[in-house]
């Protein structure tokens, strides 16, 4: 073992095994470093070696744009971004980087669990059912991927090159986190260094991809174009496809092709008035995914295609899956390694991925907000229920919010139960709840639910009012 020693920026040294590559990219070499959480990464380009324009982003990003930094949420930001630590002048320019958790590479000669392993339905299938992540921890992983764009873009950064290349994912704990952070474009100072990676370069780029540097209508990628790849690779992570990728074919050069397909002729898929990009396999529709991420895909691959303003934004799609959360109903087929799906009325109650059905009814859980005295609104999200499924705070005030990260966040306020076909909810909560009936729920009772029944989940004005509805088993949707 040789070891080196690197100058960094900030004064300090730190030695690294110069015989011992560990990881290689366009931009980077890397190289351990003589402490295990650390890496060394040496920029390959000559030219960007020298570019003193380089320096000064990275000093930008390190220090003014960091959210590693913050004291209160730093730590939080560390498990959504693998943010640089210092800056290495010699022997050569490069990055000090934290290493990756174990849990980002796989045990095998795989090596790191890039996201294209998760967004490509042919790699996907090569992996061991326990690597693969089931559709909930896979919304999860987009939550926790939408969160960190979210926070990026707010303090005016763009990543500019988002694909399943720079983001590291890690199904078994539901977790994902953004790398190649170096280059990211610092609104109004440093624009992109790169237009950004086949299939997820935004359409306005793509089209404009052929007009030399300078030109008035070329456009370079922003945080808007982000919202595109963002998107794109959302629509992957869920549904194993691509969204422009269909039968359609615009010229007999591959490349001409793909600068159409994903440019000037962009057509989504599932486009809902032109079907003729439709693939003949289309196995499970878009309208699968609930109520609340369809829209969000139709506005982003049909408005947003021609129009970036039009795009969802990325806490927009933070809500969107947190909602879907709600409404996921496990799928009994030990077979099936999606092992959830959405419910939603107005859709035959199956598991779209195998085919599975379940027995008996499923029971839905719709919310309200109070109104004026003693009148509600339909709070627009409901959940399913299951045996044994929680009921958190969040779920029942208007004044607690979803937790940002992975875990519950706080301890359950209720349970539901299926025991011999009846349902029966048991406060765990500190205060006590109101059935429709009048009759009070108090903490460790539980009550009967019956279908049209509501049930105060806190007392107003911040307090939701539950209702209960159960959804048929044998409705058929149109084909």
């Amino acid at each position: 073992m040789t070891l080196a020693q690197a100058h960094l920026d900030n004064g300090k040294k730190i030695r690294y095994r110069c015989d011992q590559k560990i990881g290689e990219g366009t931009e980077k070499i890397f190289f351990p470093t003589e402490r295990e959480d650390l890496v060394i990464g040496f920029y390959r380009d000559e030219e960007g070696i020298r570019d003193p324009e380089r320096l000064k982003r990275l000093r930008l990003i390190l220090d003014q744009y960091n959210p590693t930094l913050d004291p209160k949420n730093g730590d939080f930001w560390k498990d959504h971004f693998c943010w640089p630590i210092a800056i290495v002048t010699s022997p050569e320019m490069g990055i000090l980087c934290p290493r990756f958790p174990d849990k980002y590479y796989f045990s095998d000669s795989r090596g790191e669990k890039k996201g294209r392993w998760f967004t490509s339905k042919r790699l996907t299938l090569t992996l061991p059912a326990d690597e693969r992540g089931d559709l909930r921890t896979r919304i999860q992983i987009g939550r926790h991927l939408a969160r960190a764009v979210g926070r990026m873009h707010a303090a005016g950064l763009a990543h500019s090159d988002l694909s399943g290349n720079n983001i590291l994912m890690a199904p078994r704990s539901s977790a994902c986190i953004l790398i190649d952070i170096d280059s990211l474009v610092v609104r109004g100072i440093f624009p992109p260094k790169v237009l950004g990676t086949r299939g997820y370069i935004a359409p306005e780029v793509m089209a404009t991809s052929l007009l030399p540097l300078g030109h008035r209508e070329k456009q370079l990628p922003d945080i808007r174009t982000d919202l595109h790849s963002l998107t794109v690779i959302l629509y992957q992570l869920l549904l194993m496809r691509h969204p422009l990728e269909g039968k359609k074919i615009h010229s007999d050069d591959p490349e001409e092709d793909d600068r159409l397909m994903f440019g000037e002729k962009a057509l989504f898929i599932e486009h809902p008035h032109d079907a003729s990009n439709r693939p003949d396999d289309l196995d499970v529709r878009l309208d699968r995914l609930g109520p609340y991420l369809s829209p969000l895909f139709t506005r982003a691959f049909t408005e947003g295609l021609t129009d970036p303003y039009l795009r969802p934004t990325a806490y927009e799609w933070v809500d969107a899956l947190t909602l879907t959360l709600d409404i996921l109903h496990p799928c009994r087929n030990p077979d099936c390694w999606h092992q959830w799906f959405a419910c939603r009325r107005g859709l035959s109650l199956m598991c779209p991925f195998c085919g599975w059905k379940p027995e008996d009814p499923i029971l839905l859980m719709h919310l309200f907000r109070g109104f004026k005295q003693g009148q509600y609104i339909s709070d627009e999200r409901y959940l399913t229920l299951w045996d044994r499924r929680e009921l958190h705070e969040w779920h029942g005030r208007l004044d607690v919010s979803p937790p940002q990260g992975l875990s519950g966040g706080s301890e359950a306020v209720g349970a539901f139960f299926l025991e011999n076909g009846k349902w029966r909810f048991e406060n765990r909560g500190r205060e006590k709840m109101r059935s429709s009936s009048g009759k009070s729920i108090l903490p460790g009772r539980r009550a009967e639910i019956v279908e049209g029944t509501s049930m105060q989940l806190h007392d107003p004005p911040q307090g939701r009012l539950a209702l209960f509805q159960f959804l048929p088993t044998d409705f058929h949707d149109p084909k």
